[in-house]
């Protein structure tokens, strides 16, 4: 099963008065860790101070680094997928028509 997080934190950071850099950071917890999964912004509005947010999008840069990048689904759709993948789990053999690859979902290769 997919692991589902429904509870997150908002932290002051310290961004050197860079007002590229967020003003807040955006963790939630795995584990015992906290790990960061975006950021926010402190902006003035018609009605006052407000964060403006955006979560973490992957990249990967030099030397092979990467970041993993995060996504806010509606539980509908999360279910939806999780079913599909158990149907797909149950099916003999799924071959690509166009190439002939297998697509047969590998238990092993599901990260969930």
């Amino acid at each position: 099963m997919i692991t589902r997080y429904y509870n997150f934190a908002i932290f002051k950071a310290d961004n050197k008065g860079n007002e590229k850099l967020p003003t807040h950071a955006i963790n939630m917890k795995v584990g015992e860790k906290y790990q960061n999964i975006g950021g926010c912004w402190t902006k003035d509005g018609q009605n006052g101070k407000f964060l403006s947010a955006q979560i973490a999008k992957s990249w990967k840069g030099e030397e092979g680094k990467s970041r993993e990048g995060f996504v806010i689904v509606p539980e509908s759709e999360l279910d939806r997928l999780e079913a599909k993948i158990q149907e797909l789990m149950g099916t003999e053999k799924i071959i690509d028509p166009t190439d002939g690859r297998d697509l047969t979902p590998n238990a092993e290769d599901i990260p969930f």
